[in-house]
C-alpha cells in the first residue's frame, strides 16, 4: 500500500505524463503529415509510457506492468514502422503477455484473481 506522499507523487508523475503526451499529439498534429517519419506516433506514444515508468522507479513507486508493456509495445511496433519491417502483431501480443505472466510469477505476485 502506498503512502499519501507516495499517492501524491504517483499522481504528479501521472499528469506530467498526461501533459507530454497532450504536447507530444498537438505537435504531430501541427506537423504536415508527409513531413511525420513512420512509427513517429508509436515510438513518441510509447517513450512516454516508458519514461513514466522510469520516473515511477527512480522515485521508487511501483511501475504499472500494463503501461509499460503498451509502451514496449508501441516502440517495437513504432520501430520496425520505421525501418520499413513487416512485424507480425499476433506473436508479439503473445510474448509479451508471456513476459508479463512470467514477471508476476517471478516476483511472487500472489493476488487473488476473481
Amino acid at each position: 500500500m502506498l503512502s499519501k506522499e507516495q499517492r501524491t507523487l504517483n499522481r504528479r508523475i501521472e499528469s506530467a505524463s498526461w501533459a507530454l503526451f497532450l504536447i507530444f499529439v498537438g505537435l504531430m498534429l501541427l506537423i504536415d503529415e508527409a513531413r511525420v517519419p513512420k512509427g513517429a506516433w508509436m515510438i513518441g506514444i510509447g517513450g512516454i509510457l516508458l519514461a513514466l515508468n522510469v520516473m515511477r522507479v527512480i522515485q521508487t513507486l511501483p511501475l504499472s506492468s500494463f503501461s509499460t508493456g503498451v509502451g514496449v509495445f508501441l516502440v517495437i511496433l513504432g520501430t520496425a514502422d520505421y525501418a520499413s519491417y513487416s512485424l507480425d502483431k499476433g506473436p508479439l501480443v503473445l510474448l509479451l503477455v508471456g513476459i508479463f505472466l512470467l514477471g508476476r510469477v517471478l516476483k511472487g505476485d500472489t493476488r487473488k484473481e476473481g
